[in-house]
């Protein structure tokens, strides 16, 4: 088994250590610190991350090692995030019950308002 790679005890500082796999070649990425979700698109190609009181969303090219980040425009903490099955689309969520899809191929972004 090939080590990918190490955290040192100072590096996390007992935070709570999220992990995710990716899909098409069993790689995965741990993250410490204020992340609240993170998901791979259904390629296993891009890996998007919320963190904390931030309203960037940030995509991970897993093929070109770079990462951009995008402005979700919510004012509400987002909670949650989860990539299309079947197509690029991205749905990101916040604590208030309002939604933001974005397509990834055209970087169009729809927001959707909600109420809870």
């Amino acid at each position: 088994m090939k080590r990918v790679f190490s955290l040192l005890e100072k590096s996390w500082l007992g935070a709570p250590i999220q992990f995710t796999w990716q899909k098409t070649s069993g790689n995965y990425l741990a993250v410490t610190g204020n992340c609240v979700a993170m998901d791979w698109d259904k390629d296993g190609d891009i890996l998007a991350v919320i963190a904390e009181k931030s309203s960037c969303i940030y995509l991970w090219d897993a093929n070109t090692n770079k990462t951009s980040q995008l402005d979700s425009g919510m004012r509400d903490e987002m909670s949650f995030l989860l990539w299309s099955k079947i197509g690029s689309f991205l749905a990101v969520g916040t604590i208030k019950g309002n939604l933001l899809i974005y397509n990834h191929q055209t970087s169009r972004k729809i927001p959707v308002l909600g109420r809870l």
